[in-house]
């Protein structure tokens, strides 16, 4: 599929693709170039375990136009750091989203390079994106078949950091697509 720079990867709502496990420890960045088709709740990036204990993360499309990211706390039920935004996504056309999770159990979510959180969110109990689940793209992780939460759309350019980039980075990366932090 065509991408926003380059090839893409498309998902139909059936299909998805792991990558080994991600435990991501003291902060962490995802970025994506995005391309939904419809509205609904749709996971396009997770490492989220949610029927049972709950840890990992996800980063979802909700529905009326919405994007959460979401952090656990390892605990049963819905424990939870993140944040969902205001109506943002547009269908059928390229965005740029990118999550933070800064570690201490707070969350961002950038729009096209900009804040959509407001006041960074969440509080200030320990999390646990450790998990034995592979890194997901296109849905819920696969032994969750309760929610598998399917997304049908294209994704592009992914990129995970393992620390919280800044605004000024994030404004980068959305103006640059390829700038590179260590």
């Amino acid at each position: 599929t065509s991408g926003k720079y380059s090839g893409a990867i498309s998902f139909n709502g059936s299909q998805y693709l792991t990558s080994s496990w991600l435990n991501l420890t003291n902060g962490s960045t995802i970025c994506t170039w995005l391309k939904p088709v419809s509205d609904g709740t749709k996971m396009f990036i997770s490492k989220a375990y949610v029927y049972g204990e709950w840890n990992g993360y996800y980063f979802a499309q909700q529905a009326g136009n919405k994007l959460q990211f979401i952090v656990g706390d390892g605990h049963i039920g819905y424990h939870t750091g993140g944040f969902t935004t205001n109506s943002v996504l547009s269908y059928g056309v390229w965005q740029h989203v990118c999550a933070v999770w800064r570690g201490d159990g707070f969350t961002e979510i950038y729009y096209n390079g900009v804040n959509q959180t407001g006041a960074i969110t969440g509080s200030n109990f320990t999390y646990s994106t450790a998990n034995g689940q592979p890194l997901t793209f296109g849905r819920n992780v696969p032994s969750e078949t309760t929610y598998p939460i399917p997304y049908d759309g294209s994704l592009d350019a992914v990129r995970i950091w393992n620390r919280s980039l800044t605004l000024s980075e994030i404004g980068q990366v959305y103006a640059t697509n390829l700038a590179k932090y260590s």
